[in-house]
């Protein structure tokens, strides 16, 4: 069924590992994840393209993909509109200062189809092109301004990141060049 032209709600659950989808007709399909009740997929440390460990975030582009942030693997895996698997970008780690995701855990695109990711426990935000190619980090680890401690949301318009900086208790907001501009409260 190609998804492309249906209004649709994706939905990540956590604890059965699938990427569900919604449609304004209540038609509901599994997307990724296992496809049998009886066994589903449990994960392992080592990602296996197409199947899914704790995901915990979903985004779709403006061309109908659906990017969904593999928590436990530590990368963000791709799908069409179809729920074909396409690819996989980042890897699990710990460092600011590459495409490394460290307990991804949610996931924004925004018009231009920049895709803006929150590494949990990296404590910043990682931003890629739309073929995941890594351009950038945003913040860094704290409780200063522009910092983060723990991030769980994000989502963006046309001119900031918002971003759930849940251990600071606040809302951070940045602008696309990843200055701060704005903490609520």
């Amino acid at each position: 069924m190609n998804l492309s032209k249906i209004p649709l709600i994706f939905v990540v659950c956590i604890i059965a590992t699938v990427l569900l989808t919604i449609t304004t007709t209540s038609f509901i399909t599994t997307q990724a994840g296992p496809q049998d009740d009886i066994e589903p997929f449990l994960g392992t440390s080592d990602a296996i393209a197409g199947t899914l460990h704790q995901p915990e975030g979903v985004a779709v582009n403006g061309s109908g993909n659906i990017f969904v942030a593999d928590t436990r693997n530590g990368i963000i895996q791709v799908f069409n509109a179809d729920g074909a698997f396409n690819f996989t970008f980042s890897t699990a780690d710990n460092n600011p200062n590459d495409s490394s995701l460290f307990w991804p855990k949610a996931i924004s695109i925004n018009s231009t189809n920049f895709i803006h990711v929150v590494s949990t426990y990296g404590n910043v935000v990682k931003v890629y092109n739309n073929t995941g190619e890594y351009l950038k980090t945003i913040g860094s680890p704290g409780d200063g301004s522009g910092q983060l401690h723990r991030p769980s949301g994000i989502t963006t318009n046309s001119t900031h990141i918002f971003v759930a900086d849940t251990s600071n208790n606040r809302i951070q907001i940045y602008n696309y060049s990843g200055v701060i501009v704005d903490t609520i409260p």
